[in-house]
């Protein structure tokens, strides 16, 4: 009888053994969640999983947090820690797809607003692009003599196109100031200079005012763009007004 008794002692030490050394070995995520332990299991998911990576690690604590350990049904289905991390997952997903769909639709009413402000403008104020003329060379201003007397200074090739812009009240209101931006394109509709302006002359209505703008195409070599003979014909010009003041002192924008 001693045998037996000290037998089975023997086989349920190794049997709680092998229990202790299964427990040890399994990876903490795989582990069923527990409240009481919830804190300790964590930790342990953290220093010691080796199937969470840290980004992984913050998703499931956060979760956790958020749903104060308890509250989530995938809880009471006695839902491993990778079952609690797979239903973070899927929370941040949704999260990210309504954030996504929240973008997008400021963006759409952004420019619902801007196309709405430009069609406004342009019916108070027409912009006309009455002229152009492009200068293919000039010449530095001459330099002092030299003591070798040799002229210092030499010509300078220059790509220069002239626009005249020709700005005309088409309201029924005089109008005080105005602003807005000159963009010029290449054939590709590529930005290759902008120039916002300001006037402040008044026009009243039906009458019109022109002004000069000058640009050198030889300039427009950057950092970020290289232009290899650049003509005016490649160039196309765009007027968005962005704001407009009458005399009366109201505003469209």
């Amino acid at each position: 009888m001693k045998i037996i008794h000290y037998n089975f002692i023997a086989l349920l030490t190794i049997l709680i053994s092998m229990v202790a050394l299964t427990s040890c070995s399994l990876d903490p995520i795989d582990k069923t969640y527990s409240k009481h332990t919830a804190d300790d299991d964590y930790r342990r998911i953290r220093e010691i999983s080796g199937s969470v990576d840290s980004a992984d690690a913050v998703l499931l604590g956060k979760y956790m947090i958020d749903h104060g350990l308890v509250g989530s049904h995938v809880l009471e289905l006695h839902a491993t820690y990778k079952d609690i991390l797979n239903e973070a997952r899927k929370e941040k997903e949704k999260y990210e797809i309504a954030k996504r769909k929240k973008g997008k639709k400021e963006i759409d009413v952004a420019k619902s607003h801007e196309f709405e402000k430009i069609k406004n403008l342009k019916k108070v104020l027409f912009v006309d692009f009455v002229k152009q003329e492009e200068l293919t060379s000039s010449e530095e201003e001459p330099k002092p003599v030299s003591k070798k007397g040799k002229k210092q200074g030499s010509p300078v090739n220059k790509n220069i196109i002239t626009y005249e812009v020709m700005f005309k009240n088409v309201g029924n209101k005089d109008i005080r100031a105005f602003k807005g931006d000159l963009n010029f394109y290449d054939v590709f509709h590529t930005e290759i200079k902008k120039i916002t302006f300001s006037s402040f002359q008044q026009i009243n209505v039906g009458d019109s005012i022109v002004k000069k703008f000058v640009i050198n195409l030889d300039d427009l070599n950057n950092g970020t763009n290289a232009y290899n003979d650049l003509k005016k014909d490649f160039i196309k010009v765009e007027w968005l007004p962005d704001r407009l003041i009458h005399t009366d002192d109201e505003i469209i924008e």
